[in-house]
């Protein structure tokens, strides 16, 4: 019995250790590079990522949590709110493309990390887990589990408000 209670704490321990915020889950993008899914001769890094906020997804077509989210994900990029980008993860190409065929793609990129390590390297331990990058690269927001509709507004909509300026006004010109 004291094994079980031992082995218990040591489970709960470790969850609340990979889910707080101070896990080895890193600020930014590290470098990585990987197959584009719809091309696998050609391959991705990091800095196709940069240069607006956009949503990195991490899913697979076997996992069940991530078709719970994948509306939120075509609505949010239906509807241009935010680019979206997906890692497939620890996933069969041929699955992955049947997957988005039959539900939709709501990416704009996605590539193929059969392996998971550059998922690893982000922090990932399971999918579906969405990340709000930034212009330069950094990691604002996380979410590990599927994305819904209170949660994107609850926590990555005010994220990226505040990471995008408001548009400067363009001032009136003068009369002649």
């Amino acid at each position: 019995m004291p094994l079980v209670i031992a082995a218990a704490i040591a489970l709960l321990w470790f969850a609340v250790r990979m889910t707080s915020p101070g896990h080895s889950a890193p600020a930014a993008l590290p470098a990585f590079s990987l197959p584009r899914l719809d091309a696998p001769e050609s391959l991705v890094d990091a800095s196709a990522l940069r240069g607006r906020p956009r949503l990195l997804n991490v899913w697979a077509s076997w996992c069940i949590g991530c078709r719970r989210e994948h509306d939120v994900l075509l609505r949010l990029a239906r509807t241009g709110t935010i680019e979206v980008s997906g890692i497939a993860w620890r996933d069969d190409p041929r699955d992955a493309r049947r997957w988005l065929e039959q539900l939709g793609n709501p990416f704009a990129l996605v590539m193929l990390d059969a392996d998971g390590a550059v998922a690893a390297r982000l922090g990932v331990t399971a999918a579906p887990e969405s990340l709000l990058i930034g212009a330069d690269g950094a990691i604002l927001r996380r979410h590990a589990g599927p994305l819904t509709e209170e949660i994107w507004r609850a926590e990555f909509a005010p994220a990226l408000s505040a990471a995008v300026p408001p548009a400067t006004a363009v001032p009136a010109a003068k009369p002649r």
